[in-house]
């Protein structure tokens, strides 16, 4: 399973400044979790981020069922952080997913975020 999703977080690496500004990734066993986590530039890019991401999660959940896929969108602007919060593998694969980055973003009220902290 981490080979896996190790392997889908580098080849979506390939993206960067495509589909998407920067992504991460990091598997918690402790709670069940693949979480990905991806900086975009703005809303349109999201939801083009979402299509790309959502053939992977569909995979590794038929594959692990104990396990949830997350995902959470950041948008940095003006020194400013715009974030989705946490959606949920469930939320991807019943096609809510795209109402939450449509409309459900949130200004942080941190001034750094895990892509200030993790290098590649």
């Amino acid at each position: 399973m981490n080979v896996e999703f190790d392997k889908f977080i580098l080849d979506s690496k390939k993206n960067n400044g495509d589909s998407w500004i920067r992504i991460l990734g990091e598997i918690q066993e402790p709670y069940n979790e693949a979480c990905i986590w991806v900086l975009v530039k703005d809303r349109d890019q999201s939801a083009e981020a979402l299509e790309k991401i959502t053939p992977f999660v569909f995979e590794f959940q038929e594959k692990y069922k104990n396990f949830s896929v997350t995902v959470s969108f950041t948008i940095k602007n003006e020194g400013r952080i715009y974030e989705t919060g946490t959606i949920e593998s469930d939320q991807i694969l019943n096609g809510s997913a795209q109402e939450i980055i449509e409309s459900e973003w949130m200004l942080s009220r941190r001034d750094k975020d895990i892509f200030d902290y993790v290098k590649d």
